[in-house]
């Protein structure tokens, strides 16, 4: 290398980032000199590998160049969360990915090395090879195949050699778009549009807001519980005089492309010259914060905590694949439903954000430092609430406030990051750690934040007995159930 003078905007040092070589010129300062430094430990925890990014940015473009994604109304960040979540699998030399005739998932395979053998219906010739930078399993990516349910497989495909195969299920892309009708270039729209208002019987008010009424209704004529709603009515008056119509139009518009069981569902939506009208699935169960705090104690039991905590991070990694921030997460915006599972409600802050946002919204006990600062917040800020909550279930009370501390205080508490657990806090060693690295005071450093996104958060060890899977299809027992008539 020649001597090189650097100044102001220059940069040095980017081959100890791709590489693990020691340096190869001595850097010094001829003045005094400010640097902004990143070290390679740094950016491949917040960013990953940079080989693992380069493959990424393959992925991106394989998949948008398969014909079922050609034409798709599908977002560049939703292609990035997509690729995000591919999986890699080995298979051995022999050993067969998949067998005509067997039911199995609908996925797409993108060969990463190694050679498949396609075979022929009787599974004595090879067809065809699919060697590396190849790919298969296209033709089961289709929007009638909704809820990526099992499919018989039309082919055999075998490994002629060891191969790596880069997975992605079609439940996990629906997971992310919302709804495989979007493959159709459609605009995404969950709502039932054939339960009209005329259909719907008023039985009594559930609850009163500063906008108007919540009411308990049910569809004319039917006896089934799944006819039984609840119907947000909002006052378009007070709406306006409080200038919330923006808010309440992108809670709507939020609200229609979601459905996840630990989400509240927009069944519909209606308008009259005076009102707006939301038809919401009902949920019966009462707020988390009654079951968190009652009369005789305050928090949960570990084995409890875990079981809400991970419903209400399903629901949280669920908004956050579809890039949408949830921002005011707190006990009293989580429901229990009739099985005693989470529901979160009340999106009405919930913005859909590809970058970062700078609007300060939520409630102060749970606020991150970002938003306090106004420094523009992600979904680290929603990690964090989560963090509070998580904190608040097991010791009874938020980490940051005292009795008697201000407003004012309480936020130079929570922007220094620091607190303690109670000498009587019977909160596992586990849990702690997973606590803590939620409330980390830079957002980048966060748990969920990081390079392995919620994946860091669901393969925590204090989660190594939870089957997700079983958990999104309500498979456990809740620790507590409602009582319902």
């Amino acid at each position: 290398y020649d001597d090189q003078a650097l100044g102001a905007g220059d940069y040095f040092g980017e081959r100890a980032i791709v590489t693990e070589e020691p340096r190869v010129a001595n850097i010094t300062a001829t003045e005094e000199t400010v640097c902004l430094c990143l070290s390679r430990d740094l950016f491949l925890k917040v960013l990953g590998d940079l080989s693992g990014l380069v493959m990424k940015s393959q992925d991106k473009r394989k998949i948008r160049a398969i014909p079922a994604f050609d034409k798709a109304d599908i977002k560049d960040y939703e292609f990035d969360t997509i690729v995000g979540l591919i999986e890699d699998i080995t298979f051995e030399a022999g050993e067969e990915v998949s067998v005509a005739g067997v039911e199995a998932r609908p996925c797409i395979g993108l060969v990463r090395e190694g050679k498949l053998a396609v075979k022929s219906k009787d599974g004595k010739t090879t067809e065809k090879n699919i060697t590396t930078g190849g790919y298969f399993g296209e033709d089961t990516i289709s929007p009638a195949n909704k809820g990526g349910k099992t499919v018989e497989a039309t082919r055999t495909i075998v490994a002629e050699e060891k191969t790596v195969i880069g997975t992605i299920t079609l439940a996990t892309i629906e997971s992310v778009i919302g709804s495989l009708d979007r493959l159709e270039t459609k605009t995404l729209d969950l709502r039932d549009t054939s339960i009209k208002m005329s259909d719907l019987k008023k039985h009594r008010i559930l609850g009163v807001g500063t906008f108007g009424q919540v009411w308990l209704v049910s569809k004319k004529g039917s006896k089934s519980d799944d006819d039984v709603y609840a119907l947000k009515i909002q006052v378009k008056r007070e709406l306006l005089n409080h200038q919330q119509v923006d808010g309440v139009l992108r809670e709507k518009n939020i609200m229609a492309t979601i459905d996840h069981p630990f989400i509240i569902k927009l069944v519909n939506t209606y308008q009259d010259d005076r009102s707006l009208y939301m038809l919401l699935r009902l949920v019966q169960g009462g707020e988390l914060f009654s079951v968190l705090h009652t009369d005789t104690r305050d928090g949960v039991s570990e084995k409890a905590a875990m079981f809400y905590s991970a419903g209400i991070l399903e629901g949280l990694s669920y908004m956050h694949r579809r890039n949408i921030l949830y921002r005011d997460l707190k006990p009293e915006n989580v429901l229990i439903d009739a099985k005693g599972y989470t529901v979160i409600v009340d999106l009405g802050f919930a913005k859909v954000v590809p970058d970062k946002t700078y609007t300060l919204c939520g409630t102060p006990l749970y606020l991150a430092p970002e938003v306090i600062l106004s420094r523009g917040h992600d979904k680290g800020a929603d990690y964090w609430s989560w963090g509070v909550l998580l904190y608040e279930m097991i010791i009874g009370q938020t980490p940051f406030y005292e009795h008697g501390l201000d407003q004012i205080g309480l936020f130079k508490r929570i922007v220094k990051g620091k607190f303690t657990y109670p000498p009587f806090a019977s909160a596992s060693e586990d849990v702690q750690e997973l606590i803590n690295g939620c409330l980390v005071i830079r957002s980048s450093d966060r748990l969920g934040n990081l390079a392995g996104g919620d994946r860091d958060l669901k393969t925590h060890n204090w989660y190594n007995k939870m089957d997700w899977t079983r958990l999104v299809e309500k498979g456990y027992k809740a620790p507590w159930g409602p009582k319902l008539k």
